[in-house]
C-alpha cells in the first residue's frame, strides 16, 4: 500500500544540504534548531521513507513546526519542494496515528 510520503523519495534526495534554507526560514530564526529548517525536515522525511524512524510524537511535533510559507523552496538552488514533503509527512503521520485529540473532536462535530 502506498503512503502519502512515498512519492517524495527523490525530492528528499535532491537536498544538497547547503544551508541556504536557514537564512530564510522564519521557524529556524526563532528556534535555531536543525530540525526546524528544511534540510533537517528533509533528512527526517528521508529516514521515515527508509524505515529508519517511526512516527512518534516528537517527529509529528517537528513536522508541525513548518509554516508552509515556501521561503525555503524559493531560496533552494535545487528547488526542493520541502513544503510538499512536510505536508506529505504530516499526512502519513495522520494516516498512521490519526488526528490529535482537539482536531479529532472538531472533525466529529462537523
Amino acid at each position: 500500500m502506498s503512503r502519502p510520503i512515498d512519492e517524495f523519495k527523490e525530492e528528499t534526495q535532491r537536498c544538497i544540504r547547503c544551508g541556504l534554507c536557514q537564512t530564510v526560514c522564519p521557524v529556524f530564526a526563532e528556534t535555531h534548531e536543525e530540525q526546524s529548517v528544511a534540510r533537517g525536515k528533509l533528512r527526517l522525511a528521508q529516514a521515515l521513507l527508509e524505515g529508519d524512524v517511526e512516527v512518534t510524537p516528537r517527529l509529528k511535533e517537528i513536522m508541525s513546526l513548518c509554516l508552509s510559507c515556501g521561503a525555503c523552496v524559493s531560496n533552494c538552488p535545487s528547488v526542493v519542494k520541502t513544503d510538499k514533503v512536510v505536508l506529505a509527512a504530516r499526512a502519513h503521520a495522520t494516516e498512521k496515528d490519526g488526528l490529535p485529540m482537539p482536531m479529532n473532536s472538531v472533525m466529529i462535530q462537523q
